[in-house]
């Protein structure tokens, strides 16, 4: 299976028409259709359903678009990373970082390094804890930046201290919105907007302690911006950082602090079994003396 064969293969399943993706890619269409052809006998696997409106893609070209795409990515990344070292330029960095540390602490790292190492450019993906955690363990991410707790078995791990406090978010005409501190005994029985992340949600329980079984989770979420719109038009009360509200309107919004408080720290993470470029090098020296 040929890089060059898994591009053609993105860019007719982004078309949706093979004809586009032909004159985008720059090739005649009948060699581009034999070349699909040819990847889905070398696979075995049905790839496109064909019809009079176009192509899509079956279960098994969803599934091979997923590695596809990642394949690619690594790819991509192994010849900037090699790339740099010949012409012996700084490089690039890609960086997956939550939406909550998106807010503040990942520009102001950025900024301070950038003073230092104007020569590196970054790759910024935005996603929830997970996501991150498995393209950083994958190595299609560099580093990762995260929220605390983290399993330190498979992640090299820097804290940064940029202490980040829990409460509720909630629309300004909430029952709740006027009170100094929200405890676990007032969200009895209501309509919570819960972190889907596993390490969030399970500290989240450990919050409630006795009273986990009086949690009413109306829906859980991996994005802030998302979640922000629910809570907005009063369908829950959101757990989030107070940060998130940097995502809103906060005219329309109020964050009230978590009793007993809880805090956490941003987590820098890179894989234990990755061998970071010395632009990541770099960028890991830094945090760790930031």
């Amino acid at each position: 299976m040929e890089i060059r064969v898994l591009k053609y293969f993105i860019a007719v399943a982004e078309e949706e028409n093979i004809t586009r993706a032909a004159e985008r890619l720059n090739i005649a269409q009948p060699s581009l259709s034999r070349q699909l052809m040819q990847l889905e006998n070398e696979l075995d696997a049905k790839l496109f359903e064909r019809s009079k409106k176009g192509i899509s893609l079956t279960e098994e070209g969803r599934i091979l678009r997923q590695y596809a795409e990642e394949i690619i990515s690594l790819n991509d990344k192994t010849e900037q990373v090699f790339s740099a070292r010949k012409r012996q330029l700084g490089g690039l960095i890609s960086i997956g970082c939550t939406e909550t540390l998106g807010a503040e602490t990942l520009p102001k790292l950025l900024k301070a390094f950038t003073e230092k190492s104007p020569d590196i450019n970054f790759d910024v993906l935005y996603g929830n804890t997970d996501d991150i955690k498995e393209k950083v363990l994958n190595g299609i991410m560099d580093v990762g930046l995260v929220i605390e707790p983290i399993n330190h078995e498979n992640y090299n791990c820097i804290s940064i201290e940029a202490p980040l406090k829990w409460g509720i978010i909630m629309n300004k005409d909430m029952p709740l919105a006027k009170e100094k501190y929200i405890t676990q005994e007032m969200l009895s029985g209501l309509p919570l907007l819960v972190p889907h992340t596993r390490a969030q949600y399970d500290w989240l329980k450990k919050w409630f302690r006795e009273n986990e079984s009086h949690m009413n989770i109306y829906a859980t979420y991996n994005s802030i911006s998302g979640i922000i719109m629910l809570a907005k038009h009063g369908l829950g009360y959101a757990f989030a950082m107070q940060t998130a509200l940097q995502y809103a309107d906060s005219r329309e919004l109020v964050f009230v602090p978590l009793r007993p408080e809880r805090h956490a720290d941003a987590i820098l993470i890179w894989g234990k079994n990755t061998v970071p470029s010395p632009a990541v090098k770099r960028f890991i020296n830094f945090i760790n003396v930031f």
